[in-house]
Order: C-alpha cells, then sequence, then structure tokens
C-alpha cells in the first residue's frame, strides 16, 4: 500500500517485491522516528499512557501464531535468503521478546504503577479470549504433538552474531566491555526465547500463567480509571457517534483489504475496535495536557490502516 492505494503489481514478480521491500522499509522508519519522539518526550517528563489492544495479549501468550502482528526484518516480505522454517522461528522469537518488551513496565515515560490500560471492549474481549486460549492450550496438551520448528538455529549462528557485534566495536576497551554485557545479554534473551518458540505447548502455558499472574492482572487497569479520561454522559454519546464513523471506516478498510486477501475479522471484533479508537481519539482530542499523551497500542494492520488514511 502506497499512498494510500494497495500496489497492484504482482508481489510474485521482481518489481512487486522490491516495491514491497520499499514499503516495509518506510514503514519501519517511521516506526523509528515515533519511537525516538515519543523517547524525547518522556526524557523531558512527559507521561505516555499505553492504551493495549487484545491482540498484544494473544501475541504475548502465543508468538508463533500471531508473529504477524509485529512488524519484522524477517518477514517473508524483506526476501531474506533464509529458508521458510528458519525464517518463521526467528520472526516467533523476535515477536516473543517484542511482547515481553510491551509488558515489562518500563516503556518510555510510562507511569511508575506500570499500568496496562484497557478499554471496556478490549478487557470484555480478552476475558473471553483468555478461556479459549487456555482451552485450546489443554486440548494441545493431550492431543497435539511437540511443536518444534525444524528450521530453528543453532547457539553457533547466535554466537556468530553476537561475535560480530563486539567487533564493530572496535579496539576502546570503554567500548568493548559495555558491547560485552550486551552480547551476553543478547546470547541470554535469544536462548531463552529459542527455548521457548521451540516448544510451542509450553509456551503458550507458560505465557498463560504468566497472563493470569497476580503481577499482570494487577495491572490491568480501565481506559476510564484516570479521572481525566472519564466522559460525561454527553461525552459518551460523542464517543460513540464517532465510533459509528470508525466502524465505517473500518469497513470500508475491510473491503480494500480482503481484495488483497489480508481481512478476516468479526462483527464484534470491528465494534471493539471502532469504540477503542473513538475513545482513545476523544481523550487525545479533547483532554489534551502538555506533559500527558494516551496511545493506542495494536497489532491491527486494518486499524493502523484505516487511522492513516
Amino acid at each position: 500500500m502506497v499512498g494510500g492505494k494497495l500496489l497492484r503489481e504482482p508481489a510474485s514478480s521482481s518489481r512487486g517485491r522490491v516495491l514491497m521491500q520499499l514499503w516495509r522499509f518506510l514503514e519501519l522508519t517511521r516506526d523509528i522516528e515515533r519511537n525516538d519522539e515519543d523517547a524525547r518526550f518522556a526524557k523531558d517528563g512527559g507521561r505516555i499512557d499505553y492504551v493495549l489492544d487484545e491482540n498484544v495479549f494473544e501475541t504475548l501468550v502465543d508468538p508463533v501464531r500471531n508473529a504477524h502482528f509485529v512488524r519484522l526484518f524477517h518477514s517473508n516480505a524483506m526476501d531474506l535468503p533464509l529458508g521458510q522454517a528458519e525464517r518463521d522461528s526467528i520472526s516467533a522469537q523476535s515477536t516473543l521478546v517484542t511482547a515481553e518488551l510491551l509488558f515489562h513496565g518500563r516503556l518510555p515515560g510510562q507511569h511508575e504503577s506500570k499500568p496496562l490500560y484497557l478499554t471496556e471492549w478490549h478487557y470484555t474481549e480478552l476475558s473471553m479470549r483468555f478461556f479459549d486460549l487456555a482451552a485450546d492450550a489443554k486440548a494441545g496438551l493431550q492431543n497435539g504433538p511437540r511443536s518444534r520448528p525444524a528450521g530453528h538455529r543453532r547457539g553457533r549462528t547466535d554466537l556468530q552474531d553476537a561475535q560480530e557485534f563486539l567487533d564493530r566495536a572496535g579496539t576502546d576497551e570503554e567500548k568493548r566491555a559495555a558491547a560485552a554485557k550486551q552480547q551476553e545479554r543478547f546470547l541470554e534473551v535469544r536462548g531463552m526465547a529459542r527455548r521457548m518458540v521451540e516448544d510451542r505447548r509450553l509456551q503458550v502455558l507458560l505465557q498463560l500463567r504468566q497472563l493470569g499472574s497476580q503481577d499482570l492482572t494487577s495491572r490491568i487497569t480501565p481506559l476510564t480509571e484516570p479521572c481525566a479520561f472519564r466522559p460525561t454522559s454527553k461525552d459518551a454519546r460523542d464517543i460513540q457517534n464517532n465510533a459509528d464513523r470508525w466502524r465505517r471506516r473500518l469497513d470500508d478498510e475491510v473491503q480494500r483489504q480482503d481484495g488483497a486477501g489480508l481481512s478476516a475479522r468479526t462483527v464484534g471484533a470491528l465494534d471493539n475496535d471502532a469504540r477503542t479508537l473513538a475513545q482513545v481519539l476523544w481523550i487525545a482530542t479533547d483532554r489534551p495536557a502538555s506533559n500527558r499523551r494516551c496511545v493506542l497500542v495494536t497489532g491491527d494492520r486494518l486499524i493502523f490502516d484505516a487511522y492513516r488514511r
């Protein structure tokens, strides 16, 4: 999609692949710019309230199934010289690390209480999905075969990557000491991520346990809990009217993406997304504060494309 229009060049053609890669790099550049801007805002004393979509929690639970929610260097669009199994394994590991980062409570500008904000609609959706995911995991444990990506990489490759990172630090002893610590952390994180995704059944069960833990559930906070974010009756009507408009926009985006084979959404999920968008945008426009901002975190490309269109 370039300039709001889906690429019509066949993705299988050389030109189509190049256009897709250029578009992915452009999106990654914008993501980095937004992250840098948030970091500067937080450094200047700003607070950022992160509102999580329900799919962010599902990504934490099952990064193998939900790797498409994260924009990755190892996605098929990047056309790297890797086998599909190896690509899928690396993507799942990176997705798991990304999800853990979102939940660890030290995002730029995040309050020290580490709140995980949810709208009431996504909270209800999460509550229902949690039991569905638990039932699926139980059935998989009883009946399913062990899930182990065939193309996962062994430790030697990670060591090579880490050594190259260390070599780039040059000969400066202070830089090499700092790089060595980062190298050690890199190996630890990637090793743990690989072991998790290699046994998908165990990984899902462990992540469900984390999702249901007191440490995490105690941080889930209704978006209306801050008094500044609580709408009046009139505000609630305005939010609903805006939600109706967003629902139509999402419907239009579904039609566009259906033609490209990108979208498959339920009516209830679209309603929840439209209401969530309307509420977050109401906070951003009607409750602005110079030192505080509200950010919706989602893995849903449909929402992102509808918003930027």
